[in-house]
């Protein structure tokens, strides 16, 4: 969602970042770069907040985050973080994932988070409150736009048929689950 194959941002969908970078104010784009060699580091890490606003609705299904490195500095500054969906601002969020364990701080992998998509939101981003979080090397978001779903109608749950005989047949189903 919001990024293309090589995770640049698509038309019409923003970076969204908070904290303090190093170096200008590019840094959260390092995260959606494509590219695990760069990364997001911060000058001071606290409640930094990462992110994408779609400029539309979409329902988010999981966000993928790896860490910048191994060690105290990289992967164990991420665990603790979650996913906060959003139709308005930051500061009117709700969390839509559990928080991301990330377990043995000496290995650099991707870690996926499952997001809850009862709701669609415009922008989404990852939040880890009052502490570091701000070593990510790449985040990518998945789900779909609620704009794909125009047009689809619910299956068909009750289905009732004559034979040629003049039996009738009736079958049901629940179509959610």
């Amino acid at each position: 969602l919001g990024q293309n194959e090589n995770g640049s941002l698509l038309e019409g969908a923003s970076l969204m970042t908070e904290g303090s970078p190093w170096s200008g104010d590019t840094w959260g784009y390092k995260c959606f770069d494509g590219d695990v060699n760069t990364s997001a580091d911060l000058i001071n890490p606290s409640n930094p907040r990462l992110g994408i606003n779609f400029g539309v609705s979409c329902y988010i299904a999981e966000v993928r985050m790896i860490p910048r490195c191994a060690g105290q500095y990289g992967a164990g500054r991420i665990s603790g973080t979650c996913v906060i969906g959003s139709n308005t601002d930051w500061n009117n969020g709700t969390q839509i994932s559990g928080s991301l364990d990330y377990g043995n701080w000496d290995i650099v992998e991707w870690k996926t988070l499952t997001c809850d998509t009862s709701i669609p939101y415009t922008m989404a981003y990852t939040y880890k409150n009052g502490e570091s979080c701000g070593n990510f090397s790449e985040i990518e978001f998945y789900g779909w736009y609620v704009s794909d779903m125009e047009g689809l109608t619910d299956p068909v749950t009750d289905l009732t048929a004559v034979t040629e005989c003049g039996k009738q047949i009736s079958v049901s189903w629940n179509c959610t689950g």
